[in-house]
């Protein structure tokens, strides 16, 4: 599968307006792959950025499969990304 870059983060606006911002000037054109609304959204995030901290290219870039990144989302809904922080003892 072809890696590509993807952004982990979480945004206080509109997703579009943000998507919007950091197009411009990017000659790829940027795709949202899934977007979760939570009011533990910066758990979540910290959790994935810890996570997948082995494939972290700068900040809140990330360079994986789509695979892998379709897994994220699935984690998330599923209730498997809490159970790796109660397993991994984490604290938060």
């Amino acid at each position: 599968n072809e890696f590509k870059f993807f952004k982990i983060g979480i945004t206080s606006k509109s997703i579009f307006n943000r998507v919007s911002t950091m197009q411009t000037g990017n000659p790829i054109e940027i795709q949202i792959l899934w977007v979760v609304g939570s009011c533990s959204a910066k758990m979540f995030e910290s959790l994935i950025h810890d996570f997948y901290k082995a494939y972290n290219i700068r900040g809140e870039w990330f360079n994986f499969s789509l695979d892998e990144a379709e897994k994220i989302g699935v984690m998330i809904t599923d209730g498997t990304l809490i159970d790796i922080m109660y397993e991994d003892d984490l604290d938060w």
